[in-house]
């Protein structure tokens, strides 16, 4: 194997180390952020059915359930992207 050959494998190598760290980073805090908004969604729904019923029912028909799921989309995906922005930065 020449010259080039042991370039290849010492570029990939070091490169199959920076994904493998940028994954395991970005499982750890994809676990945490899951765990943040799956308590987040607990309490809300909590609060929610501890309302008595005609003011539930007003709720419902005014489609409080899906707005409040678009919302909690929403601010999964900003974190997504700032957690994606930020590691691309530091790999």
């Amino acid at each position: 194997m020449g010259l080039l050959g042991q370039l290849l494998l010492g570029i990939s190598g070091s490169i199959a180390l920076r994904v493998l760290a940028a994954l395991g980073i970005t499982f750890a805090t994809y676990g945490g952020v899951q765990y943040a908004f799956d308590v987040a969604i607990g309490a809300m729904q909590t609060s929610y059915n501890s309302i008595e019923s005609d003011m539930l029912a007003l709720l419902n028909m005014a489609g409080f359930g899906e707005a409040f799921g678009i919302i909690m989309g929403a601010y999964a995906t900003k974190a997504a992207l700032k957690a994606l922005n930020v590691f691309a930065m530091r790999v």
